[in-house]
């Protein structure tokens, strides 16, 4: 990793962040749907401004409180409105108009967000990232032996089933004790575009992969490939040396979090390897994804010496890329699968399930994986305490 910018305090580093295949982070708003949050107009999609400030703009008699609300209605009122001048209507429907997608496809039921900010533009929160690396960096403790897991020592909810494996990871207990408080990553900065795509579940079954379609298949916005974005990440000296790693239970872990970046390299080659080997044995549905992770192992030479990684993050990315699973055994793994009964009876395969981009029967490609450049942050300050 190449030398920080350094402060008394803190090292900076600047993340470049390249997408390189549809990335989506979730905002935790609902479904955006036709007519209540979005209208369509010449084959594109007008996602709506519902704000109190959009409504004062309107004119009295377009909206009425006994109807039900229905955007193209209103749209083509305020088209149609004989008191509004051509350019008063513009404007109202510029204002009306949050942003605007073009459809990939006719039966758009609904429509799934990315988390945006306050001008509507998509980023990465720094929390995914993070979290990623969290991952990665557990990962690879567990595959040093430097703590084992045992199947019964987990919790009984799989949704929080290793927060006690997190604590005896990087310490506890609490957010204060966390060995990861020393390394912070911020929210990126704004993404340039955003795109629809179909997102459709495909799982493995005799006949190889095969889509699951209905319910199993989603309308989802992406940052999608090519884009790029930045982000900051610190690590915090102060909470690694001397009497505050002492008190912190930090003492002797500082290179625990300085190789961040080589272990994220490293988990991400090990996962394009495990992906590639599923993509083989799926039959014809998996040739596209064979091909993608070919190009990503392609990628993987020479990521080192520009001090780079591959990652894989949020929806999409599934249990390999967001667990420690590719360090355990397969016995320890089979033990976990039945004790939280993951997976299907019978069926060797696990996960046998993808989610993957692309029109039906025809999947493209998977979601969320990164390439993330790391460069030092030359105007470094030491950060406020």
């Amino acid at each position: 990793m190449p030398d920080a910018a350094r402060s008394p305090l803190v090292r900076r580093y600047r993340l470049h962040c390249e997408v390189v295949s549809p990335l989506h982070v979730g905002g935790g708003q609902g479904d955006l749907r036709p007519a209540l949050d979005f209208w369509t107009e010449r084959d594109r999609f007008c996602v709506a401004d519902l704000s109190s400030e959009v409504f004062a703009l309107l004119p009295d008699d377009l909206v009425d409180p006994a109807a039900t609300f229905q955007l193209p209605s209103i749209v083509a009122k305020i088209r149609n409105h004989p008191g509004l001048a051509p350019n008063r209507k513009a404007e109202i429907l510029e204002r009306l108009t949050r942003y605007v997608l073009t459809p990939v496809s006719p039966d758009v039921a609904s429509i799934i967000p990315v988390i945006k900010d306050m001008e509507n533009r998509p980023y990465v929160p720094g929390s995914a990232l993070k979290g990623a690396i969290r991952t990665a960096l557990a990962w690879k403790l567990v595959s040093e032996g430097r703590v084992e897991v045992q199947p019964g020592d987990l919790g009984g909810n799989p949704r929080y089933a290793d927060d006690s494996l997190m604590s005896r990871l990087f310490g506890g207990p609490g957010a204060n004790f966390d060995l990861l408080r020393a390394l912070r990553v911020a929210d990126s900065s704004p993404a340039e575009r955003l795109r629809l795509e179909r997102v459709e579940v495909y799982s493995l079954r005799q006949q190889g992969l095969q889509g699951k379609g209905g319910r199993f298949a989603f309308h989802v916005e992406t940052v999608p490939a090519g884009c790029s974005t930045e982000a900051e990440l610190t690590i915090d000296d102060f909470l690694l040396t001397g009497r505050a790693a002492e008190r912190l239970g930090f003492d002797g872990r500082a290179g625990d979090v300085d190789r961040w970046l080589d272990v994220c390299r490293e988990f991400g080659s090990h996962l394009i390897d495990a992906e590639l080997r599923f993509y083989r044995q799926v039959g014809p549905f998996g040739r596209p994804l064979e091909a993608f992770y070919r190009q990503l192992q392609g990628m993987v030479v020479g990521l080192a010496a520009r001090h780079e990684c591959l990652l894989q993050i949020s929806w999409g990315a599934g249990w390999t890329a967001k667990t420690i699973a590719m360090a355990l055994s397969d016995q320890t793994q089979h033990a976990i699968r039945e004790r939280y009964r993951l997976g299907r009876a019978g069926v060797p395969a696990f996960p046998k399930s993808r989610r993957l981009v692309g029109p039906p029967g025809r999947p493209t490609a998977p979601l969320g994986w990164l390439k993330i450049r790391v460069e030092e942050a030359r105007d470094a300050t030491p950060l406020p305490r």
